[in-house]
């Protein structure tokens, strides 16, 4: 491929990327909301340092993770971000989903501490 075929294959895929992240909007929440969530997952016990069994699944993770440095977002202990043993997403990514994009309904929630960010968001969604 030349030079310009492959920025443009490399663009496609990242928007791919992005959309299958944070759907076809591309909307995160704001540093602060996302700052906050991460400060909650940083000191919860559910961020648990699990390994993927998948390699396809590992390896669509880190393209998401590639994307989200790219647009440099970031939080504060990031890297002490794991995964949630809860839902098994990864927190370093999952901070900055609109809460609309997280589909979880009220018998999975159950699954998280009351002190849990999605807790309180579920419930400021449905008033």
């Amino acid at each position: 491929m030349n030079h310009l075929t492959e920025r443009v294959a490399q663009f496609a895929e990242g928007a791919r990327i992005l959309t299958d992240w944070l759907g076809s909007g591309a909307i995160t929440v704001d540093p602060a909301t996302a700052q906050r969530r991460a400060d909650i997952c940083l000191k919860c016990p559910m961020n648990a340092n699990e390994s993927f069994t998948a390699e396809a699944i590992a390896a669509a993770v880190r393209k998401q993770v590639e994307i989200k440095n790219h647009l440099q977002l970031r939080v504060g202990g990031e890297k002490n971000l794991k995964i949630c043993s809860g839902c098994g997403c990864v927190l370093r990514l999952k901070v900055w989903l609109p809460t609309e994009r997280l589909g979880l309904d009220d018998e999975e929630l159950k699954k998280f501490p009351d002190f849990c960010w999605m807790q309180s968001e579920f419930k400021n969604l449905k008033k």
